[in-house]
């Protein structure tokens, strides 16, 4: 998994602060089951008090696929401890399933303000197979970004 911050020129094109690329390789990474979780931001520890997503979006450049052909669905949630899909609803990234290639956060569940600090976890949980993340993914790859901003930097700007 890599996080990026974008440039400023990409920051004004793209309207984010940061890109998360999760790859087929950072599941297979993890244990044997059929969901894993993934704080995807920050990489280690919590987004301070004061932090603020403003948006998320995904871009699944890459269908995910798997070895067992029973594994027919692998959807991806983004949020926290506190809501599982905060950011990003149910997005199916499986190639066997009806893959959604783009998607953005609903309009009504941001901006959203951390008043206790939180990690931002990406949910991928497969369907029709035994332990398939681990074991079974071949392929894939999404970009999930997020618009970030801290408020504290503010409040030290006065």
């Amino acid at each position: 998994m890599k996080i990026l911050a974008l440039t400023p020129q990409e920051r004004v094109f793209l309207q984010a602060t940061h890109k998360v690329i999760v790859t087929w390789e950072d599941l297979a990474a993890g244990a044997a089951a059929a969901a894993q979780t993934l704080q995807i931001f920050p990489t280690s520890g919590d987004v301070p008090v004061g932090t603020v997503v403003r948006w998320a979006g995904s871009n699944l450049t890459t269908a995910f696929d798997f070895s067992d052909a029973s594994i027919n669905s692998l959807t991806l949630t983004v949020g926290d401890d506190g809501d599982v899909d905060r950011f990003l609803t149910s997005t199916e990234l499986a190639a066997d399933g009806t893959e959604i290639i783009y998607k953005t956060t609903a309009a009504s569940s941001q901006p959203y303000a951390y008043n206790t600090a939180n990690g931002i976890d990406a949910v991928f949980t497969a369907s029709g197979g035994g332990d398939p993340l681990a074991s079974e993914a071949t392929s894939g790859v999404v970009e999930i970004y997020l618009t970030v901003m801290d408020m504290n930097d503010l409040e030290a700007s006065q």
